[in-house]
Parts: structure tokens; C-alpha cells; sequence
């Protein structure tokens, strides 16, 4: 029996807080198995636990180090899991080859660029400047493309 998109999502989201180095490869292996219009839906699928963002928030809510040193006591989405920085890069990459929607927002109402930024947030991570500056720079380039046309 093939899994739906969401229970798939769903294995990503638990791998990603779990063991992110078998995310990664779950990850890649996907394009074996599924065609570009269910490995978008599959990364840009939300859940409750990650505030009802996508593949891309849950990976910036994992980056770096936790800001909050209370979010342990919160049962905040990855409070006791840290994704290097380059390691992330690597992820955020391979999301973008799925044409993950970067401006989704989440049940918060914030795209990924707000979510970076928002340093009163419980899941605000540091340490994560490589993500952050990528990511800024991806908007940038669309905007800039933007105002081309």
C-alpha cells in the first residue's frame, strides 16, 4: 500500500526533529518515487505541530540553537533538537528543487522570512546565520525578478 502525501509529510516532520541526517536521504530518495507535483505537495504539506507550516518552517524552527531557554517547558515543535547550520543548507536546497512554496504562511500568519526574524518567538533560533541569509537572499532574487518583468 502507498502512503498518501500527508502521512509521508507527516514521517518527514518526525524525521526532521528526530534524526536529521535520515531526513535528508528519506528526502532525497523521494525523487525516485514520486513525480514534481507530489513532491510539492508532500514538502508543503502542514501540520498542527509545526504550527501548521510547511517543510521549510519546520526546518528553520530546528536550525541553530533555541533562543528561549524555556521553550523545553512550552513542548515546543524541536526544543531539544539542534540542525547544524550547513546541514541545513544542504536540506533547504533540496526543498527548493521541490518547489516548495517559501512564502507559505503559517498558522501565525508568517512566510519563512518573517519567521527567521521573529526573535520573540519561542522557536527563535541562533547560530543559523547561513539559513537565514539564504533564505533573505532567495526573496530578494524574486523580488528583484519581480520588478524586471
Amino acid at each position: 500500500m502507498t502512503n498518501s502525501y500527508v502521512d509521508i509529510s507527516e514521517e518527514l516532520f518526525n524525521l526532521l526533529e528526530n534524526n536529521y541526517i535520515a531526513y535528508y536521504n528519506t528526502l532525497y530518495d523521494l525523487e525516485k518515487k514520486y513525480d514534481k507535483t507530489i513532491l510539492k505537495k508532500i514538502v508543503d504539506n502542514s501540520a498542527y505541530r509545526t504550527y501548521f507550516g510547511n517543510q521549510l518552517h519546520a526546518l528553520i524552527y530546528l536550525t541553530g540553537d533555541l533562543e528561549n531557554a524555556h521553550s523545553e517547558k512550552y513542548n515546543i515543535y524541536g526544543a531539544t533538537t539542534v540542525i547544524p547550520d550547513e546541514f541545513a543548507i544542504k536540506i533547504f536546497n533540496k526543498l527548493l528543487e521541490y518547489n516548495i512554496d517559501i512564502y507559505q504562511k503559517n498558522y501565525y500568519e508568517q512566510t519563512p522570512l518573517q519567521n527567521i526574524n521573529c526573535n520573540s518567538c519561542y522557536s527563535y533560533r541562533v547560530n543559523n546565520i547561513k539559513l537565514k541569509n539564504i533564505i533573505k537572499n532567495i526573496y530578494i532574487s524574486n523580488l528583484n525578478l519581480s520588478l524586471i518583468k
